[in-house]
């Protein structure tokens, strides 16, 4: 049996790309999917249980959030204002859209 790992790429414009991996101990597959103009990049992993979380990274600084009750969270964009847009699953199977404000400091609002 073999175990799936996936690695995140970021891309800055003008910069070399480099792998993205979480911090996370457990977590298989890292996909950045969106970075602006300030460097804040959002994006989804799954932990060791396959759960699915969204997360911010800025300055160096690492962020993972869910949406209260959610099953599973994705971020999927981040605009010049740090607001993060994705969506949620609840258990019941219904999926919603959610848009955030990222603090410059600390976890998304």
């Amino acid at each position: 049996m073999t175990s799936l790992m996936g690695h995140g790429f970021v891309c800055p414009r003008g910069r070399q790309c480099f792998r993205f991996d979480v911090p996370v101990a457990g977590a298989t597959v890292t996909q950045a999917d969106d970075i602006n103009a300030h460097g804040e990049i959002v994006g989804v992993y799954f932990d060791g249980n396959g759960l699915i979380h969204a997360f911010l990274v800025f300055g160096g600084n690492f962020t993972s959030f869910d949406f209260p009750g959610a099953t599973d969270t994705l971020a999927w964009g981040v605009n010049s204002a740090g607001q993060i847009v994705g969506r949620y699953d609840l258990a019941d199977g219904s999926v919603h859209g959610f848009v955030a404000q990222a603090a410059r400091k600390g976890k998304p609002q």
